[in-house]
């Protein structure tokens, strides 16, 4: 029973989580579910119905205590649509993978990444008390979101890196985040990749579950120390907004100080996304300290962004968009 109560809590969450999968094509639906032509005028958010859209929906309720306009926050369902939003000119600015970013630039669209604000968020994790290591993988069965995205990328350089590849060393499953979640809780899958808010449920809920590595940790294994690694940022779309470089570094600014304000705050945090996104309350509250929300402007984490590029153009260059992408994807702002 307990089973059975725990998937069907994952069901209910499933539908309003995005990481970085999706293939379905579904119109971005705005806060609140109401008509375009009453959204305020002001800048326009677009993320996904999860916690990396908190920060927007902070700002469209709490305002700026800096110099920018009113934000609306929307939400995509799917890459399918947030790759719609990116092209679009409904929205000003997009929240989206890392490299996402790179495949639009390096498609000639007119965008400039602003920060990263979401730092790694994906976890090897198991029930099989025996299993400490990613080479205790050996002849098991792991469960990997969406073959040949960043996750099963990423997956791939960790297993090399100890000597291991799947279809020799073990066997790969592929499948979406939401179905991990649920094959764990039914106690099906063993070995997976897991990612928040779905790891502070399994922590809770599903016997001997715990997490074998962080890759944020074992990045730097792969890139050097002191490298991190990337998980979402915010770019601008909009051409005109493009032109105003002390506009967008306060939006940087304010977006940072809203990330900020609802790590600080998880049960404001929770209560947004419980009448938001239709996400659960005290489980987004007890997940915001392992979110991996950290917002930083290009200037300082430029180099973090590069190492992750040429690490991912190395193994796969078409998840960047084939090459690495111009000095111009990287928004500057230089004060006089």
């Amino acid at each position: 029973m307990k089973k059975k109560l725990l998937t069907g809590f994952i069901i209910v969450l499933a539908a309003v989580f995005i990481y970085s999968e999706g293939n379905r094509e579904v119109e971005p639906v705005r806060s609140r579910d109401i008509p375009k032509s009453e959204v305020p005028k002001g800048i326009v958010i677009a993320g996904p119905r999860s916690i990396a859209s908190l920060p927007s929906i902070w700002l469209q309720e709490n305002g700026s205590s800096g110099h920018i306009p009113p934000v609306a926050a929307v939400y995509y369902s799917s890459m399918d649509a947030m790759m719609a939003s990116a092209q679009s000119g409904d929205v000003d600015f997009v929240l989206m993978p890392v490299n996402t970013a790179a495949v639009l630039y390096n498609k000639g669209f007119n965008i400039c990444m602003m920060n990263v604000f979401q730092w790694g968020g994906l976890y090897l994790s198991t029930t099989d008390p025996s299993c400490r290591s990613w080479k205790d993988l050996a002849g098991k069965e792991l469960f990997i979101p969406a073959k040949g995205t960043v996750p099963d990328l990423v997956t791939q350089l960790f297993l090399d890196d100890c000597g291991m590849a799947i279809g020799e060393d073990l066997d790969a499953v592929y499948s979406s985040h939401t179905e991990i979640a649920q094959l764990l809780a039914q106690g099906i899958a063993s070995y997976a990749v897991d990612v928040q808010p779905f790891v502070t449920v399994h922590l809770q809920s599903v016997a001997e579950y715990r997490i074998i590595s962080d890759y944020s940790t074992d990045w730097q294994e792969i890139a050097g120390e002191g490298f991190r690694m990337p998980g979402f940022c915010m770019i601008c779309r909009n051409p005109d907004l493009l032109q105003q470089p002390e506009l967008l570094n306060d939006v940087n600014e304010a977006f940072a100080a809203a990330v900020t304000a609802v790590v600080r705050e998880p049960d404001a945090a929770g209560k947004l996304a419980e009448d938001f996104t239709g996400g659960n309350r005290d489980l987004i509250a007890r997940s915001m300290g392992n979110s991996g929300l950290s917002c930083l402007p290009l200037t300082s984490v430029r180099q973090d962004v590069l190492r992750y590029f040429e690490v991912l153009l190395a193994m796969k260059p078409a998840v960047i968009g084939g090459k690495l992408p111009e000095e111009g994807v990287y928004f500057t702002y230089e004060t006089e």
